[in-house]
């Protein structure tokens, strides 16, 4: 039972977050260094980091499914204003969450290990067309 709780339990926010599913859902992905990790989506949420304007997407990873830590990955508008400017078309919701899903994966893959987490990512310009192109919405 105890795991069941894990799965369907709701840490506690100190920033409320917008996007948050009702139900939490485990997803896992096997990464290129060979480790599975198993990832919570928590929400996302307007903030400033660095001076820039936009959204920090929030997951809660485990490589080990013991400690859970988390990642942060923040999308500017400044990218999405420059993607959308370039391309002549708006960037909905759901592909910048895919931007976001592929920054996380591309994470996994370039990372031995994960102990502890990794300070906030940060999709670059470069890195929103790369992601775009492999998820064909270019």
């Amino acid at each position: 039972m105890k795991w069941l709780r894990k799965i369907f339990s709701t840490p506690p926010a100190k920033i409320s977050l917008r996007g948050r599913p009702a139900i939490r859902r485990e997803k896992s992905y096997t990464a290129e260094t060979g480790y599975v990790y198993q990832y919570f989506y928590e929400g996302f949420h307007e903030t400033n980091m660095d001076g820039e304007n936009g959204q920090e997407y929030l997951f809660s990873v485990s490589s080990d499914r013991v400690v859970q830590f988390p990642i942060r990955i923040f999308l500017s508008r400044k990218v999405t204003t420059e993607w959308q400017t370039a391309r002549q078309r708006e960037l909905n919701a759901t592909e910048q969450y895919a931007l976001i899903k592929m920054a996380l994966f591309a994470m996994f893959d370039r990372q031995p290990t994960l102990v502890g987490g990794v300070p906030p990512i940060y999709i670059t310009h470069e890195e929103a067309d790369e992601y775009a192109a492999t998820l064909s919405f270019i």
